[in-house]
């Protein structure tokens, strides 16, 4: 049982470096995410955030063309960030 999960985390960790290299290359849209302002307590409206070299790249309204153009695209209805 031990060695079973060990060659599973091995195989996870071996994935690693491929998941952020493919993820660096793309850019990623989350759509459709309310962000929370912790300062102010408050969360506003569905928008888009594109995360490009991992990094927040823009910031646009919800299903906003600009910013889901060429990325991945993740729906996170309702979610918040």
């Amino acid at each position: 049982m031990h060695r079973l999960i060990s060659l599973s985390l091995t195989g996870l960790l071996a994935c690693g470096p491929v998941l952020s290299v493919q993820a660096a290359s793309k850019p990623l849209a989350l759509d459709r995410v309310h962000i929370v302002d912790l300062e102010a307590g408050r969360s506003g409206e569905a928008q888009c955030v594109r995360i490009e070299q991992g990094r927040i790249a823009r910031i646009a309204s919800a299903g906003s063309r600009a910013c889901r153009r060429g990325a991945t695209v993740v729906a996170l209805d309702g979610r918040y960030l």
